[in-house]
Order: C-alpha cells, then structure tokens, then sequence
C-alpha cells in the first residue's frame, strides 16, 4: 500500500492507473485552479436532500446518511465542469469517460440524528460503481476526511487522510471507504467525482 502524494504528471512519472490499481491512493495539493470560484459558489447552488448509501432504501432519510448534493455540475455549471474534468485528465493517459461530479454537503446537526453514526464518525463503508473514486474538500480537518478499509465490514480504518483546502484524494472505485466527519464543523462540503477510462 503505497500513498502517492502531489503528484505531477512527468515523462518519468509512473502510469496512475497501473498504481491505483495496485493499491495506490493519490493525492496532488492546489489541483483545482478554479477552486476560489467554486468556494465562492457554494452557497449560490440549489442543494438537494439525500442520503447514502443510495439507491437502498430507508422510510427517512436519518435512517441512514444523510446528506445534501448539487445536481450535476455539467448541468448547474459548465464553465467550472470544463475546467474541473480537464484537470482529472491531465493525470491520466486514457481518455475519461463516465464523469460524473456534484457537491456534497453533510451537516452535523443531522448527522448526530442518524441511526447509522452512533459512536463513530466515519459514514457507511463502501465501494463505488465506478473505476475511479476521488473527492476534493473545502474544509481543514485532520479528523475529518476520507478513510480507507480493506474490507467493508471491518469498523476501523487502515488507512485515513485528512481534509485540506483543494487537495485531490483519487482512489480505486472497488476500494472500501467512507466519509469521516469532524463535529468541529457545523457543516462539511466536498466535490465528488466518479469515474472511468476508456480500455
């Protein structure tokens, strides 16, 4: 298990696909040149209620994680999505496909109502139904963050990163994980992406 940090796309630098494959997680700091823009936007977009894991379903929503999302930014905001996907692209040698990316917000208040977060702060575990995996925070939380399982039943992480301002955590769809939440914050808001590469 290796944690590849700021990477910078070189003649020399290993595929990221063949890394991530093999257990990598990637991370590169200052990756959304955009992101001043976006952090000025979050509070203009129309937020969705929802919850995770989705598409189960539980008779209310503090049955299971609850959450808030943006529609897709492709749909909401184009010009930022162009900049966003070109950036993903930059890391990798295959063409992405299947992208997908919104904004998430979670809120402390309605995380502490779950059923699910009783004694804990991580989300559900689970895996993703795409290849690729990543999330961009907004907020500096070293309890706060992404954790990685290596299998989804077990309750403690081995691995976990914390948040920080416009750092890009890029991982294998199939990895388990789940979402850490830091009280200190009465809400928490990262970019989710999803997707894959064309063979």
């Amino acid at each position: 298990m290796t944690i590849i940090d700021n990477v910078v796309p070189t003649e020399v630098t290993p595929d990221i696909e063949d890394l991530i494959d093999q257990g990598s997680i990637i991370t590169k700091n200052i990756f959304l040149p955009n992101f001043n823009t976006l952090t000025g936007k979050i509070f203009t977009y129309e937020w969705l209620p929802t919850f995770q894991p989705k598409p189960a379903f539980y008779g209310d929503r503090m049955q299971a994680y609850p959450v808030w999302e943006t529609k897709q930014i492709s749909k909401i905001d184009p010009d930022n999505y162009t900049i966003i996907l070109l950036e993903f692209q930059k890391l990798f040698k295959r063409k992405i496909i299947n992208f997908s990316c919104f904004l998430r917000k979670t809120i402390t208040e309605e995380l502490k109502q779950s059923a699910h977060l009783k004694d804990t702060r991580f989300g559900f575990v689970h895996i993703d139904g795409t290849k690729f995996g990543a999330v961009v925070h907004f907020e500096h939380s070293i309890n706060g963050g992404t954790a990685f399982f290596e299998n989804c039943w077990e309750k403690k992480p081995n691995i976990e990163y914390g948040a920080f301002p416009n750092r890009l955590t890029l991982f294998s769809g199939p990895r388990c994980h789940a979402a850490c939440h830091d009280e200190i914050y009465k809400q928490r808001h990262v970019l989710c992406a999803f997707f894959d590469t064309e063979k």
